[in-house]
């Protein structure tokens, strides 16, 4: 720290005048050489060093396949009031792009046959929504748009996913924060386009501080077809970013089971 120093002096005469002037030059070389030993220099606060750092964006984008399909999406949620984490209003917007193979009997120049017909699919969405808080429960709600587009090589007749199709979606998320590190979270989301359900559901826990294993299970239904999967996955967190590898068991109706995979990333900020 700093030293202080307090001089009180009377001037009564030249010699006592001679005195104090040796006096105050001691001083001072006692101050220069203090601050010549390497004493700390005051530090400078600048005004950005009081402001918190506040999250408010989280984006995403991965990718996931099967023995028939795979497909690739991104996304961002953006806070409108607050920050990502805490309560407020929300802004989310999601797109992607996917390809997907089946078989079917269509009528060809000698009566039916069997015939391979390849699928692709564009999708979006922009959703409203509000994030509730309570304690370890974190709760949102999103209403908003969709929008999905199907073109199937060779046309299919009997499939209504064909061209553009608009309509409204309707999502719940759910977080709960239990104890020991453990953690679990449900989605549940409706969309008119096809009257597409969706419910998936996780739980975990962090092995290490930067590491959560767990297990996952989704199960979608529309107009055409009804499939689920199962499986495991692994979130590997590196600050405010963080990736996801999951595999395991997928299956629809009438179909074998087959394997699955899935890799994503997030990244807050």
């Amino acid at each position: 720290g700093g030293q202080v120093y307090r001089v009180t002096y009377c001037f009564s005469s030249r010699r006592s005048s001679a005195r104090f002037l040796l006096y105050l030059c001691a001083l001072l070389g006692s101050c220069i050489a203090t601050y010549a030993d390497g004493a700390p220099e005051p530090r400078v606060v600048h005004a950005i060093d009081t402001y918190p750092h506040v999250l408010w964006n989280e984006s995403w984008g991965g990718a996931e396949a099967q023995a028939d399909s795979w497909s690739i999406y991104s996304g961002s949620t953006v806070a409108l009031t607050g920050d990502i984490e805490g309560p407020g209003w929300r802004l989310r917007s999601t797109g992607g792009y996917g390809r997907y193979h089946y078989a079917k009997l269509l009528r060809g120049l000698a009566g039916p046959e069997d015939t391979r017909l390849t699928g692709q699919k564009y999708f979006s969405t922009l959703l409203l929504g509000h994030q509730f808080q309570r304690q370890r429960l974190t709760i949102k709600a999103f209403a908003g748009l969709t929008s999905d587009r199907h073109i199937i090589d060779p046309r299919d007749p009997m499939q209504s996913a064909g061209g553009m199709v608009y309509g409204g979606k309707a999502a719940l998320e759910a977080w709960l924060a239990l104890a020991n590190a453990q953690w679990l979270a449900g989605n549940l989301s409706w969309a008119s386009t096809l009257q597409t359900y969706n419910f998936s559901a996780r739980g975990g826990m962090a092995v290490l501080d930067d590491l959560d294993l767990g297990l996952e299970a989704r199960w979608q239904r529309n107009r055409h077809h009804r499939a689920g999967r199962i499986g495991g996955f692994a979130t590997w967190r590196i600050g405010d970013a963080g990736l996801t590898a999951a595999a395991g068991a997928t299956g629809q109706r009438a179909r074998p089971l087959g394997p699955y995979g899935r890799i994503s990333l997030f990244l807050r900020f």
